[in-house]
């Protein structure tokens, strides 16, 4: 990746940072890549959005946006996974978020 197209990056993840309702940073480590699929289809049937990032890329991007992600930056370690939910009923997220722990967490 050059440098323009990891400032475009940092831009485009800044601004989506800006633009969501809600977000939600997971460690993706250790789940088998049919699961993570799954889970990716499931997000989109209900118009959240999952992306893996660099935490060095979001970390910038989360610098970029001026909010106070400070708190965050301890926990970009492994394989951070982003999930955007923009104008998500709560309910739903509720619903999906209830089904993601039934299904992909080790604590069940």
């Amino acid at each position: 990746m050059t440098r323009e197209e990891k400032d475009l990056f940092i831009d485009t993840l800044a601004e989506k940072l800006e633009n969501s309702d809600n977000v939600y940073l997971t460690d993706v480590s250790g789940l088998p890549v049919r699961d993570s699929n799954e889970l990716r289809r499931l997000f989109f049937r209900e118009g959240v959005k999952m992306q893996v990032v660099k935490n060095s890329l979001l970390k910038k991007a989360m610098e970029k946006t001026g909010t106070n992600f400070e708190e965050a930056y301890e926990v970009l370690k492994g394989n951070t996974a982003l999930v955007f939910s923009e104008k998500a009923n709560r309910s739903e997220e509720r619903r999906v978020g209830k089904e993601c722990r039934s299904r992909w967490s080790p604590y069940h």
